[in-house]
């Protein structure tokens, strides 16, 4: 039973080197496709593949017995990967972004249902705060784009000791928090949204500079996959919104 149970182990830490391999590759081989990006794309693989390998040496592949003990998500661990969810690298970003993955695509408290062509653009309140302006689309606009403004503010989530959560405050005063999952600062986020998909939820934003050049890294993708996918997966928004936007 003990030789049976190693094998598995084993296997499954084959699986993981395989996929991180697979993720370096994938976006090594972009940069090298797209030489004027190379110098951007390369630092964005690099944080990436270490954000994948500290991962995987939290996670209960390396350690099943440790990682068992607790319920948090394998990626709960400020020491080795807090720098990589700084909820400030994404409320100090200035430009817009755009929900292109979602576990999810309806949501009646904030974008309504069957949502496209979500973006936001975060501007500067105070030292402690955001004003998140949001655009989007959904079943009952026509094609006509809504705007949805939030007084945004940093959070703490799994007694992190620096905020790494996004909190947005409602018209209705209800408070909504997006934990981070990973962020470079620049290029994509990766965010949990605890509220959705019985606490499983997740949102992948791009950076709209990368979706109208073509050039968004593979690793953003393959970190959506690998962390949130198998819970659900929605395009959200296409070459159409960003195209030829609409806010």
């Amino acid at each position: 039973m003990n030789g049976g149970k190693v094998t598995v182990e084993n296997s499954l830490v084959g699986v993981w080197f395989w996929l991180l391999a697979s993720a370096v590759f994938s976006c090594n081989k972009i940069s090298k496709k797209q030489n004027s990006w190379s110098s951007t794309s390369s630092a964005f693989n690099e944080k990436c593949a270490t954000f994948l390998l500290a991962l995987f040496a939290v996670s209960n592949f390396l350690f099943p017995s440790a990682a068992s003990q607790g319920t948090d998500p394998i990626w709960v661990n400020e020491t080795r990967l807090g720098k990589y969810q700084d909820a400030w690298k994404i409320l100090n970003q200035t430009e817009v972004y755009y929900l292109v993955k979602s576990t999810f695509n309806s949501a009646d408290y904030l974008w309504g249902k069957n949502f496209t062509c979500v973006n936001v653009r975060h501007e500067y309140t105070n030292n402690t705060a955001r004003r998140s302006n949001f655009t989007f689309q959904n079943m009952s606009s026509s094609q006509t784009p809504f705007n949805l403004n939030l007084l945004t503010l940093p959070f703490n989530t799994y007694d992190y000791k620096r905020p790494n959560a996004i909190q947005y405050q409602l018209h209705n005063c209800s408070l909504l928090n997006d934990t981070v999952i990973f962020s470079d600062g620049e290029t994509c986020n990766l965010l949990s949204i605890p509220y959705e998909n019985n606490g499983k939820g997740c949102e992948l934003w791009v950076k709209e500079e990368y979706l109208r050049n073509g050039t968004t890294p593979q690793c953003c993708y393959f970190l959506f996959d690998l962390l949130c996918a198998d819970i659900g997966s929605y395009d959200i928004s296409n070459k159409d919104c960003y195209s030829n936007p609409k806010y």
